[in-house]
């Protein structure tokens, strides 16, 4: 069997990430993962199709995460 492009940049389904995996990873609010997908910064590798069903992330969607949170509440 010959394996696919997601298999060779070793990404399989074991290493995705849910949105509720990645808000407890981070601590961040729901809306904060829900605004960077709906913007496009987040990779995605299976769109979820129906409902029900949850959308599968990249794990380096927790460093994006994690950025944009500390961008955007750090104290001055």
């Amino acid at each position: 069997m010959k394996p696919s492009k997601k298999e060779k940049a070793g990404i399989t389904y074991q290493n995705t990430l849910t949105r509720k995996q990645i808000v407890h990873k981070t601590g961040c609010p729901h809306y904060t993962v829900d605004y960077l997908r709906q913007c496009g910064r987040l990779p995605i590798i299976a769109e979820s199709l129906k409902r029900g069903v949850p959308t599968l992330f990249h794990p380096d969607s927790i460093k994006i995460v994690q950025d944009h949170f500390d961008r955007r509440y750090k104290s001055c």
